[in-house]
Order: structure tokens, then sequence, then C-alpha cells
């Protein structure tokens, strides 16, 4: 598949800061996609606002943890949607990505804010 097509659009009424964005997905993301709406009439919406909805993102990982099982709180931490954000940076971190990359891929105004608030210190690297 082309890679100007992989990718997924934010409206700026769902963003946190009001702006619409437009963010690369990974291949195989896009492929497993591809395969969600073989089939579906082209009118026929990929989601649905039951299936997501952005303002009720937090309250859905709740429902999910509880419903496996998985405790919000632990000794190691929580586990909430910002967790998802750390994960998310320090992924990108461990995959050297650069500060600028990490910023705008969290969407960040600065850099400061990635680094500072959302970058951990690699323990095994310490």
């Amino acid at each position: 598949m082309d890679p100007a097509k992989r990718t997924v659009s934010l409206y700026a009424g769902d963003a946190k800061d009001r702006l619409e964005f437009v963010a690369a997905l990974p291949a195989d993301l896009t492929e497993a996609l591809v395969r969600h709406v073989e089939g579906r009439a082209d009118h026929e919406p990929i989601f649905r606002k039951r299936e997501f909805n952005p303002p009720h993102a937090a309250r859905r990982l709740d429902l999910d943890l509880k419903a496996v099982g998985i405790p919000k709180r632990t000794f190691g931490g929580k586990l909430d949607f910002h967790a998802l954000r750390t994960t998310h940076i320090n992924l990108g971190i461990e995959l050297r990505f650069d500060v600028k990359t990490a910023q705008t891929l969290a969407r960040h105004k600065t850099p400061d804010l990635t680094m500072n608030t959302y970058a951990r210190a690699n323990a095994e690297r310490l």
C-alpha cells in the first residue's frame, strides 16, 4: 500500500487542542484495518460513535481493564489513558526517535513537555 495513504485523520472537534491532525500509520496496522473493513458497503462507517467516542476513551479503557481483570493501580503505578501516551512516547525513544519526532507524534507544543513530563529514563541503562 502507498505510504501516503497510510494515515488517519483526527478532526478538530475531536482533538484536545481543537486542531485537525493527520497521523501516519504503520504498515501492519494499516493492513489490519483494511482486513477489518473488507466486505463493508462504501457508505457503511468503519467506526461508529458507539465504537469510539474520543471524549469517553478514558472511561472505555477503565471498563475494558475491569472486564479482563487488569488492576488500574499496582505497586508499579497507575494504568490510565495517559499511561498509554507515556508508553507511546517511550517506545519511540527506545526506537531512537529524535526529540522533534517524539514531540510531533505526541502532538506536544514543546519538547520540554515531551521529554520532562512523559519521557522516562531506561532503568537498565542507568
